[in-house]
């Protein structure tokens, strides 16, 4: 039988929330700044290519030689629903992160 076991907490010099140390403000500031980066200039194109391509998923998969298959039907209704994910957390992120707008405040 095979016997695994999962250790919670590191002890490396790396991870210091799991180690118990504190972070550094300068760690913080690091952390700050690729939260900005990554919301603000990754997660547009992101956002941008995966709608993209569930469009033209749809539009392939709406074909009237595979519009009956249920392979087709299925992966329609994926394309959806990742474009609604899409659509539905990724702009409230971005806005947050650039500090336009925080969507979080609305439903206090």
């Amino acid at each position: 039988m095979l016997d695994l076991q999962i250790n919670l907490t590191d002890d490396s010099p790396n991870n210091s929330t799991l180690a118990g140390n504190k972070t550094t403000a300068a760690d913080r500031g690091a952390s700050d700044a690729n939260y900005y980066f990554v919301w603000v200039y990754v997660s547009p194109w992101i956002l941008l290519i995966g709608v993209i391509g569930n469009v033209l998923t749809l539009l392939v998969m709406t074909r009237r030689r595979l519009r009956g298959s249920s392979t087709a039907v299925y992966l329609s209704a994926i394309a959806v629903a990742d474009s609604f994910a899409l659509l539905f957390r990724i702009p409230p992120e971005l806005f947050e992160a650039a500090g336009l707008f925080i969507f979080k405040n609305l439903s206090q």
